[in-house]
């Protein structure tokens, strides 16, 4: 057993990979934002998840992979289980096995002083940042914020308030800016969102306009399940472009 009774994202990330190997450290933090898991943290910031965080992840992605079930169906059943039947008990290697394993080592460049700031689940009820909240959280510098925000990619409102996705951005600049990619390189990424949001709305619309709780219901669900197949599709086609360009690393 590791010495501690918690595990880092790392050793989480070891422990899921043999069932799991597409699975990653970003798909974790994902799984997090949507509510499915809610690992502590420490004093520092950094995450620590159990046992039972454990188990919950496991049974999660093998929801997603074995019955293609939605987030929010999954959640749901959590959710409702109260006695934590649904969720097996998780095969727990050794700490040395865990310190040997590559996952568990974090890479040499990772940002030493941002806090990762996790959205809140909860779209209806967002958590507001002033401006001097979302210095302080992310540790950012005031002239890469004011670069975000005159590319569009975090917008401030309500009086110079943001929300916990501008918080996260923030905080994802900050890590990109360390490896020497400036706020103007993100922009592609907006534009690429901006176009696949605009995908989904040809989709969705004609249903929203029938106006009823079914339909509504309808459009939630499967928006959940094309912002997660979203995200899948463009993480494998991302591994397999950079595996391809840079295969003699």
């Amino acid at each position: 057993m590791s010495e501690r009774p918690y595990y880092s994202i790392g050793e989480v990330l070891a422990l899921l990979l043999e069932e799991f190997p597409d699975v990653t450290n970003s798909k974790i933090r994902f799984l997090e934002t949507q509510g499915l898991v809610e690992p502590e943290r420490t004093s520092s910031g950094y995450r620590k998840f159990y046992q039972d965080d454990v188990e919950r992840l496991r049974y999660v992605l093998r929801e997603q992979k074995d019955n293609f079930l939605p987030l929010r169906v999954i959640k749901g059943r959590l959710d409702e289980d109260s006695t934590g039947s649904i969720t097996g008990p998780v095969e727990v290697p050794t700490g040395s096995v865990l310190r040997r394993h590559p996952a568990t080592h974090e890479p040499s460049h990772r940002a030493k002083k941002s806090k990762a700031i996790v959205p809140d689940p909860t779209l209806d009820h967002p958590r507001a940042f002033t401006r001097e909240d979302l210095l302080e959280h992310s540790q950012i510098s005031l002239d890469l914020l004011a670069d975000l925000e005159r590319f569009g990619i975090v917008k401030g409102r309500d009086g110079d308030l943001f929300d916990a996705r501008d918080a996260e951005i923030a905080t994802i600049a900050v890590q990109f800016a360390e490896l020497g990619i400036d706020a103007r390189h993100l922009k592609g990424w907006v534009l690429a969102v901006d176009k696949e949001v605009a995908l989904y709305e040809q989709r969705l619309l004609p249903i929203l306009r029938q106006k009823n709780p079914e339909a509504r219901t309808e459009s939630g669900t499967m928006l959940d399940t094309m912002k997660e197949l979203s995200a899948r599709l463009h993480g494998t086609l991302l591994h397999r472009a950079a595996d391809q360009a840079f295969k003699n690393l």
